[in-house]
C-alpha cells in the first residue's frame, strides 16, 4: 500500500477541521464525563480488533490499519461537515427571512 494514499484523507481532515474542531473540543472538555472517555477508547480497541486481528492502533506500525482510521475519521468529518452546512442554511435564511419583514435589509440595500 503506497503512502499516496492518505492525501485525501489528509485533504478531507484539514479542510473539515477548520470547521468543527473548536467545538467539538468545548464540547468534549467540558460535556464529557471521564467515564464516557474510558468507555469510548475501550469500545474502539474491541471494534478495531475482531476476531483476533491486531487493532488498528496497534503497537506494531507493520500490523496496524491507520489507513482505516483515517477512512473513517474522513467519512465522519465529510458527513458532519454536510450536517452542519445543511443547518447551518436554515439557520441563515431563517435570520434573513425576520430581517427582510421588519423592513431592515430593504433600508440596507436602498
Amino acid at each position: 500500500m503506497s503512502i499516496w494514499w492518505l492525501i485525501p484523507q489528509y485533504l478531507l481532515y484539514g479542510i473539515s477541521e477548520v470547521f468543527i474542531l473548536v467545538g467539538l473540543q468545548e464540547f468534549f472538555y467540558d460535556q464529557v464525563p471521564v467515564e464516557l472517555k474510558i468507555f469510548v477508547i475501550s469500545f474502539i480497541e474491541k471494534a478495531t480488533s475482531r476476531k483476533g486481528q491486531d487493532s488498528w492502533f496497534s503497537d506494531n506500525l507493520n500490523r496496524a490499519h491507520l489507513d482505516n482510521f483515517y477512512w473513517v475519521v474522513s467519512g465522519l468529518r465529510v458527513f458532519f461537515h454536510s450536517f452542519f452546512t445543511c443547518t447551518l442554511q436554515g439557520l441563515i435564511s431563517k435570520k434573513i427571512e425576520v430581517l427582510y419583514e421588519k423592513g431592515i435589509l430593504d433600508n440596507l440595500c436602498s
